[in-house]
């Protein structure tokens, strides 16, 4: 288990399937993360895991933000 406490998004995906993928790149470099299904009914109904209006958010502990974005290779995050 991290030292981490909080959870910070990293990433949204429309459907399921691709926040999964993500989510298993993220295991297999040995960070920890969850996706957020909250408000995730599909397009098509409860049923469907596909594309959903508010889509699914791919979370990970504050500390280990950094390092989930290289191994997403996501963009750097610009300071607002």
């Amino acid at each position: 288990m991290s030292q981490f406490s909080e959870w910070q998004p990293i990433a949204t995906f429309s459907d399921l399937p691709s926040a999964e993928l993500a989510r298993g790149r993220l295991e297999a470099a040995g960070i920890d993360s969850q996706i957020d299904h909250r408000g995730s009914v599909g397009i098509f109904g409860a049923g469907f895991s596909g594309t959903t209006g508010r889509g699914f958010a791919l979370l990970v502990q504050t500390g280990d933000v950094e390092a989930s974005r290289v191994a997403l290779d996501l963009p750097e995050k610009r300071a607002t």
